[in-house]
Parts: C-alpha cells; sequence; structure tokens
C-alpha cells in the first residue's frame, strides 16, 4: 500500500481511537459525569426558566437571514453551516440553551479526558476542579447569554481537544495528516468564533507543560514547537482560504470586524501598552466585577511560583510554559493593543480551570493541604453557581422590563398621538441605566436595558429597538442614517409633545420621537 494512504488510514485509526477511549474514560468516571450534569443544570437551568431575548438574539429573531449574512461577512462560516443543518430557519431559545449545557458537559468531559491522556495518574484524581471551575466560572454568562449562537460556539470547546490529540498523536506517529486534520478542525473553530486560536494554543501549551520532562533535548523541544507552528498557520490559512470561498459563492462583502479593532497604528505605543496593563489588571485582580477577584490573581502568582520549587528537567522552558499559559486570555488583548469586550473572554474559564486543576494536584501528596483546598475549591464552585444563577436572573428582570416599557411607549403613541400615522419611532438617548445587581457589580451585558446599552451608536441602538418591537408584534419601520441625523438636529421645543415618567414624545410629521432624560 501506498505510504500516504497508509498514513491517512492511520488518522481515521486515531480519530477512531479517540472516541472509544474517551468512551472508555466516561464509563470509568461515571461519578464524575454526575457531578457535571449536576452543576451545569446548577449555573445554568436557570436559563431555561428565565427566558430573556436582548441585543444580537432579538435581531435574529426579527431577520434570520440578515444574521446569517453577517456571519458570513465576519468569516464565522462553521455557525452558519451549524445554523443551516440544525434548524429551520427558525431561532428558538429553549433549544439553543438545553444544546448549551449538553456541550458544556461534552467539552468539560473532552478536556478532562484530553489532559488524563498526557498526565501523571495523581493529576487524573483532580478532574473534579477541572471540570468544576471551567463550569462555573461566571464571565461565561456574557457569552452564554447570547443565545443566538451559544450552543454551537460551546461544541468549538469540545473540538479544540480533538485537534490537539490528533497533533500531538501526529507527531508521535509522524503523521502530516494528522497534524493537517488537526489544522482543519482549528478553521472549523475559527468558523465558529475566532477566539479560539487562543484556546487552540492554551490546548497545546498545557499538554506541553506535562509533557515537557518526557522530551530529551531542547532541539526536540524547538522541533515540537516549530511544528505546532505551522499546524497552527496551516489551519489559520485554511480557515481564510474557506471563508473566503464561501463569501464569494455568496457574494458577500467581508468586513473587517477583527482588525479594524487593532489600535497600535492609531495611537502611541505607551498608550497601547496602557490600555492592555489596565485591562489585565481589571480581569484578574479587580474585585469590581462579578467574575473575578484577588482570588484569581494569588492563583496566577501561585501557578508560577510553583515552577521553582516542582523538579523538572527542563526548568526555564516550565517556567515559559506557564507564562504563556497565563497570558492566554491576553493573547487577542496584546495583538489589537487595547482591552477587549468581556463576551470575547472565553479563554479565561478554560485558563483559571487548567491552573487551578494543577496547583491542587500538585499538592495530592499533602492530605491536610489537599483537603483544605478541596473545601475551598468547593466554595469556590458554590459562590460561583449563585452568582450566574443571579445573573440570568437579573438579566430576565431587566428584559422583562424593556418589554412593560416597550408596551407602555406604543400604547402612549396610540392614546396621546392618534395622527401619528407613521410606524417610524426615533429613540433620541439611552434610557437612564437601571439594575437589578446589588453592591454596584459590574455586568457588561447581563442585566442591562435594550434601551441602555452603551456600546451601541444612537443610530444602532435605534435598529435594534425597531427589531424589538418588532418581535414584540408593533410593525416599526427602521430609518436611515440620513433620516435619523435630520430628526435629532431639529429643534423640539415648540413642537406637539407629551411628559412622561422617563421620557418624552414628540410629534414631527407623523413620526413619533420619543427621547429619554
Amino acid at each position: 500500500m501506498d505510504k500516504s494512504l497508509l498514513q491517512l488510514k492511520k488518522v481515521f485509526g486515531t480519530l477512531k481511537q479517540y472516541f472509544v477511549l474517551i468512551i472508555e474514560y466516561v464509563q470509568q468516571n461515571m461519578k464524575y459525569l454526575l457531578f457535571l450534569i449536576i452543576l451545569t443544570n446548577l449555573c445554568y437551568g436557570s436559563k431555561l426558566v428565565f427566558g430573556s431575548n436582548q441585543f444580537d438574539t432579538i435581531q435574529m429573531y426579527a431577520n434570520y437571514e440578515r444574521t446569517i449574512d453577517w456571519w458570513l461577512a465576519l468569516g464565522r462560516f462553521s455557525l452558519v453551516f451549524m445554523k443551516r443543518i440544525f434548524e429551520n430557519g427558525i431561532l428558538s431559545v429553549y433549544f439553543s440553551n438545553f444544546l448549551t449545557m449538553l456541550f458544556f458537559v461534552i467539552a468539560a468531559l473532552s478536556w478532562s479526558f484530553l489532559f488524563s491522556t498526557f498526565t501523571p495518574l495523581s493529576f487524573k484524581r483532580g478532574n473534579w476542579v477541572l471540570g468544576g471551575l471551567f463550569i462555573s466560572t461566571p464571565i461565561m454568562a456574557e457569552q452564554i447569554s447570547f443565545s443566538l449562537q451559544n450552543w454551537e460556539v460551546m461544541t468549538g470547546f469540545a473540538v479544540v481537544p480533538i485537534a490537539i490529540y490528533l497533533f500531538f498523536a501526529g507527531d508521535e506517529e509522524r503523521n502530516f495528516y494528522s497534524m493537517f486534520l488537526s489544522a482543519f478542525l482549528l478553521a472549523w473553530t475559527i468558523g465558529l468564533y475566532q477566539n479560539f486560536l487562543s484556546i487552540y494554543v492554551l490546548g497545546f501549551l498545557s499538554v506541553l507543560l506535562f509533557k515537557i520532562d518526557e522530551i530529551i533535548s531542547y532541539k526536540q523541544i524547538i522541533i515540537l514547537c516549530l511544528k505546532f507552528v505551522i499546524t497552527f498557520l496551516i489551519g489559520i490559512g485554511l480557515y481564510f482560504c474557506i471563508s473566503i470561498t464561501v463569501q464569494k459563492i455568496y457574494d458577500i462583502e467581508p468586513v473587517g470586524y477583527l482588525f479594524d479593532n487593532v489600535m497600535w497604528t492609531k495611537r502611541s505605543i505607551i498608550d497601547s501598552v496602557y490600555q492592555i496593563m489596565k485591562y489585565t489588571k481589571g480581569l484578574i485582580f479587580s474585585s469590581q466585577n462579578y467574575y473575578s477577584s484577588i482570588l484569581y490573581g494569588i492563583v496566577w502568582i501561585l501557578f508560577l511560583m510553583e515552577s521553582f520549587f516542582v523538579k523538572s528537567v527542563h526548568r526555564i522552558w516550565n517556567f515559559g510554559i506557564r507564562i504563556l499559559i497565563l497570558i492566554s486570555p491576553f493573547y487577542f488583548s496584546i495583538l489589537f493593543g487595547d482591552g477587549l469586550l468581556l463576551r470575547v473572554q472565553t479563554v479565561l474559564p478554560l485558563t483559571f480551570s487548567i491552573v487551578g486543576w494543577y496547583l491542587y494536584c500538585s499538592v495530592s501528596d499533602m492530605k491536610r493541604i489537599k483537603t483544605l483546598c478541596a473545601g475551598i475549591l468547593a466554595i469556590i464552585i458554590l459562590r460561583h453557581s449563585q452568582i450566574l444563577v443571579h445573573a440570568f436572573y437579573s438579566d430576565y428582570c431587566a428584559y422583562n422590563q424593556d418589554v412593560i416599557l416597550s408596551q407602555q411607549i406604543r400604547a402612549n403613541i396610540n392614546t396621546d398621538f392618534p395622527e401619528n400615522t407613521s410606524d417610524k419611532i426615533i429613540f433620541i438617548n439611552k434610557k437612564s441605566k437601571t439594575t437589578f445587581i446589588p453592591n454596584n457589580i459590574f455586568y457588561e451585558n447581563i442585566g442591562t436595558s435594550i434601551y441602555s446599552i452603551e456600546w451601541l451608536s444612537d443610530y444602532d441602538r435605534n435598529t435594534r429597538l425597531a427589531d424589538f418591537y418588532n418581535y414584540l408584534g408593533y410593525p416599526t419601520s427602521y430609518v436611515s442614517p440620513d433620516e435619523f441625523g435630520r430628526y435629532i438636529s431639529m429643534d423640539y421645543s415648540n413642537m406637539l409633545s407629551k411628559r412622561y415618567q422617563e421620557y418624552i414624545i414628540y410629534s414631527l410629521e407623523g413620526v413619533s420621537i420619543v427621547q429619554f432624560y
């Protein structure tokens, strides 16, 4: 048999072996599976009860195909493919939220199995820490709240461990096709959400940390890293090839959504470095937000300090890999020269869970310390789950408040301005931000009114509100940028108006203008 065909056959054998072994792993760890199912329901089960449809989810409800075209323009072809296969042109948040919970469990099992394949026995006993911290780290609420894409993104977390497994299997067997398949899976996950680039790198570095002492020479380490870089670049190349081809087929103009945000060329290097450091401090060491506390910073520092005490043949490499693991949530921040939106930060939960799990297993021989750590981790996981439930309930309350406010505005227009025959509504200014969240805890999107979105321009907010009104059953037309600019520049002091508790409604040319104050 031709050597290339033989290697190709081995790839499918490796892939089959992966699924056979992971099934065996699950059968041997049924208690762990039960733990993941219970924890996932505790953290995210409220999404099946407290339904809330806001932001981008409303836009997809209002115009499904427009969102599909937008994703294609962004290069998220994998996301579009899954929508076409598994949805009938209709978005159901309950369907999406249920599958999100399912793939959370599958993803946790996938990462646990990957590390169990490459780690000593003592580390395999701490899988509950890895899965528990990954599922419960509250920053994931920001991503999960976008129900239009949450379950598809979660499948990417389950696919990356397969890609990492194939890379290391291909390296051991010297099988190029296995590495190529790993690169293709990377391209697929980037097509779901671009931040999987960082997660793929994090997976490689985490496995390398465990394998580093098995490698005899520095030359072998460098060769392995070069193979990974080549595989990584092939994956990026495949992604762009597929994305451009799909955009050409569907005649979609690409959008520079990501690289338009690169700030290194738009401001001084000092300012960019300052913004990165500010973002890093806020993400890891701040106690002002709901997902983080000084505990995260302590865990980061302990992970680095532990490298000075661990017995390692390649101590410098060990320390360097740990640094690269810890900065994995900031790869895109470094690339852009700026901070990121919290919903993009899908790498932090996995980084935190890997680091926490590693530290816990490192003290496995010290029973008293291990017991103390287990107790602390259990409390952290329970507190995280409580924060998640509260976050989703806050979102539910904010959503219902928006529904009530929209009904009131529409009723006031119909009652007090019957001459307004146009179905256009112009919204000026943001609504004053109200919150159901105690103690000034910070959320980026969770619990925020669609009338108060701070990261949108006034015009974009109008477009989303038109979608929201249409979704609620109140036919509302979009206004063009020129129309919007003309209306907001007018003097309303002498126009027919009526003041309400939070807003004033003006009447002009049969159009309703709602101004918040």
